[in-house]
């Protein structure tokens, strides 16, 4: 029986090439299948007692091979078909997408999505291609919006924050997940800074002033109306108890800090701010999890409208905006290990989310100490 659990071995259930397409099935080297010569050999041998244990293995595996060569066939064929009917619907389906966006005046899409839909997007041939945080989508990727009849082509994106990863790197601008934002800044082209916001209240945005020295509050950043239920817009309240380990993702989370936070949302809900409006960021997906549960159990309790209190990680929330941000930090530690919550550019994409109000809660101490190491996980 064991030339027959090898065949597995022999044959390939399922193969692709470099480019990722189907091609038919076909026989794969292992030990099992003889070389050339020894299978003719073995093919008109007529004494098989003679035959040593791996030779009749090898016998057995080519009488197999014969039997089954019809169903070996018939796969490849099936296999070969399968494969013209998925790129058939590949075809379709983009047909369908460009002619329902062709006299659009205005697409939005995300830059996997481009990379995905490049043959939709060349057939569209845009006249301008307008980029959001152009520094997060790849040069290669770009190129696929551009056509000859591109005429304008606008890169919206942080500067500073794309200086900081080449300084963070070592190097300038370099690998194939590098922007054209970064190649051109690093070139020297000219460009546009922004010089007025108009998302956070000043106190929120004095704390981005290292970063952003020039930038200017707009006055409709300035007339907002007090958080209701505090007497500050922006809060640091520091603790000492130590971080944990999230079991079930393996990631790191703070107890302590996930009943704070999901307890200060519904103090908010109570002060009547929707749900909707108010966001619990962190960096670690153990800490997301854990407030998650937290916020679980308070609905079950009665809190329902809770559950439409947005809990994310940093990254995941970047690009969006919301009245009443709190920032769960998680790390407390010892040995001064911080990190990626100690990475300016992270803590920089959760401060610009917030609107309103910014509510940060975290070990205070730990992140001001000298022996702070943000290249700790």
């Amino acid at each position: 029986r064991s030339p027959s659990r090898g065949l597995g071995d022999v044959y390939k259930r399922q193969r692709q090439d470099e480019e990722g397409a189907f091609v038919p099935l076909g026989r794969e080297c292992s030990r099992l299948w003889p070389d050339a010569a020894t299978a003719e050999r073995l093919r008109e041998e007529d004494e098989l007692w003679g035959l040593s244990t791996a030779e009749r293995a090898h016998l057995c595996t080519l009488w197999l091979a014969k039997q089954h060569e019809p169903t070996y066939v018939e796969l490849s064929r099936l296999a070969e078909e399968y494969e013209r009917l998925c790129k058939d619907k590949q075809n379709l389906e983009r047909s369908q997408i460009a002619a329902a966006v062709r006299h659009a005046p205005l697409l939005g899409i995300s830059a996997t999505a481009l990379g995905i839909l490049a043959p939709v997007i060349a057939t569209l041939r845009p006249s301008v291609v307008l980029v959001h945080q152009a520094a997060d989508v790849p040069e290669a990727t770009l190129l696929a919006a551009l056509g000859p009849e591109t005429g304008q082509l606008i890169l919206v994106g942080d500067r500073c924050g794309a200086a900081r990863a080449a300084d963070d790197a070592g190097t300038g601008w370099s690998g194939a997940r590098a922007s054209m934002f970064e190649r051109l800044l690093f070139a020297g082209l000219e460009y546009a800074p922004l010089q007025r916001q108009r998302r956070m209240v000043p106190s929120i945005a004095r704390l981005l002033a290292p970063l952003y020295p020039s930038l200017r509050c707009h006055g409709r950043a300035r007339g907002r109306k007090p958080v209701r239920g505090v007497s500050l817009p922006v809060f640091f309240l520091s603790h000492a108890r130590p971080e944990d380990i999230e079991p079930t993702t393996n990631s790191r989370c703070s107890v302590h800090e996930a009943g704070f936070v999901v307890a200060l949302a519904h103090y908010f809900t109570c002060h009547k701010y929707e749900p909707s409006a108010i966001a619990i960021l962190t960096p670690y997906v153990g800490q997301q999890e854990l407030i998650c549960r937290e916020i679980r159990s308070l609905r079950d309790g009665g809190a329902a409208a809770m559950a439409d209190v947005r809990v994310a990680t940093i990254d995941g929330f970047e690009g969006e905006e919301v009245e009443l941000l709190i920032l769960s930090m998680v790390r407390s530690n010892d040995v001064g290990a911080l990190g990626c919550a100690g990475n300016d550019r992270v803590l920089h994409r959760a401060i610009s989310c917030a609107r309103d109000g910014l509510y940060v809660i975290g070990n205070c101490l730990l992140y001001t100490s000298d022996a702070a190491d943000e290249e700790d996980s």
